[in-house]
């Protein structure tokens, strides 16, 4: 046996309706049952209000549909998640989840590109792991971002230590982080890759909203 639901243009065979359809189904055949007995009794008409009935009806088409429908992340739309990052060894680098989720434009390219195609897809409040190599996170080690300075142009009281973040500044005046990773008498040299180049990640993610 089959039963039109809603969508005049598909059938669904009652063993593989979801449950808000089936339920809705079952409220809508009770609500054909409820307006038989109504129009088989004139009296019974004169006491009920018609637009109570119309509101009830159309809760029950729209309202029952409506929750049928899924919230799913799309290009375009705006995301918010929280998230937790972590290495390949469980070590946990960023976290959301004690703070305001993150908020971006899903397809715009302001994430790291693994991360957006996680979200891809995504229902509202789903909540996933996902695993992200180096390639499609912050990229491979450059070898050209590592730089050598002269000691000799760095303020006299500083003191160069291996692991010590500093701040230098581009062609274009902005401001560039870089790790000190070597001390030489008279130079240091400066690792201006991010600290997570190279490394393959792991996010837990969840989709807290989407519009």
């Amino acid at each position: 046996m089959r039963y039109l639901l809603f969508d005049q243009t598909r059938v669904h065979p009652i063993n593989r309706m979801p449950k808000i359809q089936f339920l809705c189904l079952i409220a809508y055949q009770r609500e054909n049952m409820l307006m038989r007995e109504v129009l088989r009794n004139k009296k019974t008409i004169k006491s009920i209000n018609v637009s109570t009935v119309l509101l009830l009806i159309s809760i029950l088409f729209f309202g029952c549909y409506g929750k049928g429908e899924k919230m799913v992340a799309q290009k375009g739309n705006k995301i918010k998640v929280h998230y937790k990052g972590m290495l390949t060894d469980g070590t946990v680098f960023d976290s959301s989840f004690n703070r305001e989720p993150l908020e971006f434009v899903l397809g715009e390219g302001v994430l790291i590109p693994g991360f957006e195609k996680a979200v891809e897809g995504m229902e509202l409040n789903e909540e996933k792991l996902v695993e992200i190599p180096s390639n499609e996170a912050y990229g491979e080690i450059d070898t050209n971002l590592i730089v050598e300075l002269s000691l000799a142009s760095l303020p006299e009281d500083f003191t160069a230590e291996v692991g010590e973040v500093i701040q230098l500044q581009d062609q274009s005046g902005g401001i560039v982080p870089g790790a000190i990773i070597e001390v030489g008498e008279e130079n240091i040299k400066v690792d201006l890759n991010s600290p997570l180049a190279g490394q393959d990640l792991t996010f837990k993610i969840k989709v807290v909203g989407i519009e």
